[in-house]
């Protein structure tokens, strides 16, 4: 048998873990900045973009409220406008309505009272005869305050049962469309009356 015998040292091995840790720490450390850096421009393109569309979105408001004040002004001369128009129609119809009244023979009332934009008047009244009709018709004609006076319609109304037919005295409703002078003043009526 053959003994063999080795008096020169053995090498040792050398540990690569340290080394290996050290390479992996950095190549870690390179991937890590890598990846921020690669964020921080994606974020830094990110927020240019979003600067650019805040920018966009200011001149674009800019736009609007200016179209939109110059809608509101638009709206507000209409507005201004229209209550002119109204007021330029407005007509005091109190003192007609109550020279009408005035007007109106013993018994007789007025039961419908409208006024049209258009300067008419449409009223229903009833009254005991026609003869009553007629007259309250010419002194309507006769008052300077109106243009013209149309009797549409006269309607007699029927005895109720259980009424002696000799008993009942009719009564008449008679619609008018009276036309308003626009010239009449209704102050001047007024002045004068005092």
């Amino acid at each position: 048998m053959i003994v063999d015998i080795n008096l020169i040292e053995e090498k040792e091995k050398r540990n690569l873990t340290p080394w290996l840790i050290v390479g992996v720490t950095l190549l870690i450390a390179l991937i890590l900045l890598f990846f921020f850096w690669f964020e921080s421009r994606q974020i830094s393109s990110e927020q240019k973009l979003t600067q650019e569309q805040i920018k966009e979105i200011r001149e674009e408001q800019a736009v609007t409220e200016g179209n939109h004040i110059t809608e509101s002004e638009g709206k507000v001369k209409e507005l201004r406008e229209a209550r002119n128009s109204v007021e330029d129609t407005l007509f005091p119809t109190i003192p007609i309505l109550e020279r009408m009244i005035v007007l109106l023979p013993e018994r007789g009332y007025i039961e419908n009272y409208s006024y049209q934009v258009n300067q008419t008047i449409e009223i229903e009244v009833r009254f005991d005869s026609l003869q009553k009709t007629a007259t309250y018709t010419d002194a309507l004609l006769a008052e300077e305050f109106i243009e013209d006076v149309e009797l549409r319609d006269v309607f007699t109304e029927s005895p109720e049962e259980g009424l002696n037919q000799f008993e009942f005295r009719p009564r008449y409703l008679a619609s008018f469309s009276v036309v308003v002078n626009r010239q009449y003043s209704p102050e001047e009526e007024g002045d004068k009356d005092d």
